[in-house]
Formats: structure tokens, C-alpha cells, sequence
């Protein structure tokens, strides 16, 4: 699994969450090369590549994670949601199959993210009466995707929005 991991300037915690899921077998890739980056910069580029199939998860790391989930969840395929407890970041993939967690490291530590990542990644989607409410979302993503092309087809799909 592809999970991309991007922060405003936590780099100090997202090298230890890095380091913990190579160590879990994951592919684990930093998006920040060594930058900087403003909260809206960070979670976009963190939003563009799941929501383009190029990450299958992301892990946004903020000052609260509330920027960042708003920015996110913007746009078109990622289910995105902020976490700070053990049952949100079990329940919010078993029940919304989310694929982008944000994390607020103003408010955990970086030892009690990592268990937030961990039980996130473990969580499965257990679809069934969940599936409705996420038929329901993609429903919706493509009545907005038909509603673009016919606005202006040629802007329509890039970079995971129109």
C-alpha cells in the first residue's frame, strides 16, 4: 500500500511516522521533499495525488488537522476525516472507507499518532449497510463529474476537480 505522508513543518514527526511504517512494511513516501509548505499547499498536493490514483492513503500532519481536512476533503474520491482518537480512526475507515486521515500535532503526541496511523491502516471498509452511504458519495461525485463536462469540457477532470 501507497500512503504519502505530508505536513507544514512537523518534519521531526513525519520522519518518525515514515520511519514506523517502512518498518510496518508499508510504502511510505514523503510529499514534502524537504519543503516547507502552507497548510492549503501541503493538503493539496496531498489530495491531488490520492485523488488521482497516484497514493492509495494519505496522512496529513497540522497544527489541529482542521485546515487541512476541510482543504482535502474538496476534493472528488477522497474521503477525508480529522482524527483524534482510537474509535474515530477505526470507525471512519470501517464505515466510510476514508483514504485520508489528518492529524493535529498541536493536539497528539507523535508516539499516540502513530497508534491513530496504525489503527487507521488496519481498519477495512466492511462495506455492507455502510455501502449505501458511499454508493451514495460516489453518486454524487458523478452527477458533479456530468454537470462539469457540460460546463466546460475541456477544464473537466484535471487535477481532480474542474
Amino acid at each position: 500500500m501507497k500512503i504519502i505522508i505530508g505536513t507544514t513543518n512537523y518534519f521531526k514527526i513525519q520522519k518518525d511516522i515514515i520511519t514506523f511504517l517502512k518498518y510496518k512494511g508499508y510504502n511510505a513516501i514523503d510529499i514534502n521533499e524537504n519543503k516547507e509548505y502552507d497548510v492549503f499547499d501541503i493538503s493539496t498536493k496531498a489530495a491531488k495525488l490520492v485523488s488521482n490514483k497516484k497514493a492509495d492513503r494519505a496522512i496529513i500532519i497540522d497544527d489541529y488537522a482542521q485546515d487541512s481536512f476541510i482543504i482535502t476533503s474538496k476534493f472528488k474520491y477522497n474521503v477525508v476525516a480529522p482524527v483524534y482518537e482510537d474509535y474515530t480512526a477505526e470507525l471512519t475507515t470501517e464505515h466510510n472507507n476514508t483514504n485520508i486521515i489528518c492529524l493535529g500535532a498541536k493536539l497528539l503526541a507523535s508516539k499516540y499518532m502513530k497508534s491513530l496511523i496504525e489503527t487507521f491502516l488496519d481498519s477495512t471498509f466492511e462495506a455492507g449497510r455502510h455501502l449505501v452511504r458511499t454508493d451514495m458519495l460516489e453518486e454524487l461525485l458523478s452527477n458533479e463529474k456530468n454537470k462539469c463536462s457540460e460546463k466546460d469540457s475541456n477544464s473537466c477532470g484535471k487535477d481532480g476537480g474542474c
